[in-house]
Order: structure tokens, then sequence, then C-alpha cells
């Protein structure tokens, strides 16, 4: 049985013509169990303006104040949003924010927004 927590595992898992990748790692919980823990990694495939734009949406900034904050319009912001969730095969808001921090991109609120 394992006594404590063994290193990170690599693994892919390819669905249709998708690749994902996920880091995982065996703990031990209790004398008679172990837990498989799994993680999403994200490829760092994303533009400086996109990292950016990420950093902003995980932040919890609207559409608006990402595009004053950065001088660009809401168009080319919600370009760098849908190009963002192709690039890392995410569809829901909360894998942004998860993709965000997996990056080691931070969270930051756009300037002029409100926290809460």
């Amino acid at each position: 049985m394992f006594r404590r927590t063994q290193s990170d595992v690599p693994v892919s898992l390819r669905l249709n013509d998708k690749l994902f990748e996920y880091r995982t790692w065996l703990e031990p919980t209790g004398d008679d169990l172990v837990v498989c823990r799994l993680v999403r990694s994200f490829p760092q495939v994303l533009t400086s303006q996109e990292r950016a734009v990420l950093s902003l949406v995980a932040g919890g900034a609207s559409n608006t104040d990402i595009a004053k904050a950065l001088n660009i319009k809401s168009a080319t912001v919600r370009s760098h949003i849908a190009a963002t969730r192709r690039k890392l095969h995410v569809r829901r808001p909360e894998g942004l924010l998860l993709a965000a921090l997996q990056m080691g991109v931070a969270p930051e609120a756009a300037l002029g927004t409100q926290p809460g």
C-alpha cells in the first residue's frame, strides 16, 4: 500500500480529434484507500492579447470593462474569448477560470470594476 503521495504522471486522452492533457497522482487517504487525482493541464497556446483577456475574464470583468481596460472593441474581446475557448477546448465559463489558474494567468480585475 502507498504510504505517501506518488509523483505526477502525465496522461493524454483523445476524444475524436481533440487531445486533452491531464496530470494525475495517487494519494493515500487511509490504511486501505488510495485516491487517484486527475487535473486537466492546458497548453500554452494563447497569444499575449488572449492571455490578457483571459486574465480579466478570470477576474470577473465584463466584456465592456475588458474592452475599456485593453483599449479594444467589445467585438474583439468576444473574438479573443471565442478563440481561447476553441484553442483550450473549453465550453463553460468555469473552464476559463480553471484554465487561467492552471496556466498561471493571474485573475485580474479590470479598472473601474467593483468586486463582488
